[in-house]
């Protein structure tokens, strides 16, 4: 006997849809530090995410090439020259339309205080990397070779398939679905200067009163440094929230969206 479907406009269902959530601006950044709960792993963790909001083209491509430019000094940084854990890595991550790049390090013999500190004066260091170190020429690689990855065609149909889906499940209900995202990415791409990457980083992404930062951090029972259990301010430029905060934090951001 056929199985009998009825559609959600019909039942008044509304399709559940992954959303992201924007982080404080307003505060230099927020911060949680929760407790690693095996009492023998030794191993602390830092991880500093920085969030763009703006769901333009142009917005989410400088995301990949910053992300592009900034892994292997981040890396020898923190990693060759300070030695300060035996993981450390840089990359983007993509949440609904919403990007953000991400600073790991893990150590079993550094502090929490030591790697944070670390990558955020790492990251203030940016903006005079890329002035000084990174060259035209190099940028115009960076942009070919995410263009070249863009444009590779699917290799497999499974694959083919996974990003029509993800497109569909992306899709707001009132615009076109975005099948053909990889080459409005590449006309983005190839209208980018390495200014716009430098206006972009230090006016926005990391700029004063603009910037949404999210610092998390594992402490080892080990390290006297205290989990956050429950929201605080250390000043008016953080905000400190503890594990007990969560639902609230987040239901206060979906207020805010």
């Amino acid at each position: 006997r056929p199985l009998s479907f009825s559609s959600s406009s019909s039942s008044g269902a509304s399709i559940p849809k992954f959303q992201a959530l924007a982080l404080p601006s307003s505060r230099e950044y927020t911060q949680m530090t929760v407790q690693e709960p095996n009492p023998s792993n030794t191993n602390a963790a830092v991880h500093v995410l920085l969030q763009c909001t703006d769901r333009s083209r142009k917005s989410q491509v400088m995301m990949e090439i910053l992300s592009n430019i900034l892994s292997e000094p981040f890396y020898n940084q923190l990693r060759t020259q300070q030695q300060l854990g035996y993981i450390v890595s840089s990359g983007i991550r993509a949440l609904e339309e919403t990007r953000s790049l991400g600073f790991v390090v893990q150590s079993s013999t550094a502090s929490v205080p030591q790697m944070t500190e670390a990558i955020l004066a790492y990251l203030s260091g940016v903006s005079q990397y890329i002035t000084t170190k990174v060259s035209k020429l190099e940028f115009g690689n960076t942009v070919q070779a995410l263009c070249d990855v863009k444009l590779e065609p699917d290799k497999t149909l499974v694959a083919e398939t996974t990003r029509h889906w993800n497109e569909i499940a992306l899709a707001n209900p009132s615009s076109d679905i975005q099948f053909d995202r990889s080459q409005q990415e590449v006309d983005a791409l190839l209208t980018l200067t390495l200014q716009d990457v430098m206006d972009f980083w230090k006016d926005s992404l990391y700029a004063s009163g603009k910037k949404r930062m999210l610092i998390t951090q594992v402490v080892p029972q080990t390290e006297k440094t205290r989990p956050s259990k429950k929201e605080g301010k250390d000043d008016d430029d953080v905000l400190v929230i503890g594990t007990k905060d969560i639902s609230k934090f987040r239901q206060q951001r979906m207020n805010n969206n």
